[in-house]
């Protein structure tokens, strides 16, 4: 994984990574300035709360796509001082750490751990770095697609916002030659598993249609298997 430093050389000391007060350590990310952006900062910058001063531990992370999503990989080895400086790799220190999004699937969560050497874990957090979100056509309702599995199957989660309670939308599903249509009731806080796969096939995009008893509807296009990876990798060239 890609990573983007911003030097102590140009940043002020005491508004960087580092937020001191009584309490159980936390990481967020959070978006960069957009003056340190116009600078080529990248879009957004972890923040280290809580943590204990000039006591190592490892940054690391998973994703969904990667050969094994449950397994975290390691990225650095990180210690933070008085100043709200981080030093990397018992080297130099820095005041910001980059959050990377390249090489991220559309949709796809990744999450990171602070971890000390006995493998304790300090905090975690995740986010989703490029969200699939969609409108209807009539801005009455949305839907957001997390894709929560790569293989074997290709897994996405749906989420729609500003339907009725109880109230049914009808769906259809077009992957390769299959048309599959269905209803489906919404709850709030549901969420409902899409599977986009082919039978014979490695990958391609699918499109998932839904509409509402008033005529309103929206269209995502999904991509699943092989062609999640090739949309990364060109993202990766970009």
């Amino acid at each position: 994984m890609k990573r983007i430093l911003t030097l102590l050389s140009f940043v002020v000391i005491g508004t960087g990574s580092l937020h001191l007060s009584a309490g159980v350590p936390t990481i967020k990310i959070v978006p960069m300035s957009q003056e340190l952006r116009d600078q080529g900062a990248s879009e957004n910058t972890f923040v280290f709360e809580d943590f204990p001063l000039n006591q190592e531990f490892n940054l690391c992370y998973t994703k969904v796509v990667k050969v094994d999503p449950k397994s975290y990989t390691k990225m650095d080895i990180i210690s933070l001082d008085e100043n709200g400086l981080m030093r990397l790799n018992r080297g130099d220190k820095y005041l910001f750490y980059a959050v990377d999004s390249v090489g991220m699937a559309n949709g796809e969560r990744v999450t990171y751990r602070c971890v000390l050497p006995d493998r304790t874990i300090l905090a975690e957090t995740s986010y989703i770095p490029h969200p699939i979100h969609r409108e209807s056509r009539d801005k009455t309702f949305s839907v957001d697609a997390e894709l929560i599995s790569l293989a074997p199957l290709t897994i996405y989660s749906i989420k729609y916002s500003g339907l009725n309670e109880n109230e049914k939308i009808h769906l259809i599903s077009i992957s390769g030659k299959e048309t599959i249509e269905s209803d489906l009731y919404h709850h709030k806080d549901d969420s409902h598993n899409y599977l986009p796969g082919v039978n014979g096939k490695t990958g391609g995009t699918s499109t998932l249609e839904a509409t509402r008893s008033t005529g309103d509807k929206l269209k995502l296009q999904l991509k699943w298997g092989d062609a999640v990876l090739t949309e990364t990798l060109k993202s990766l060239n970009q």
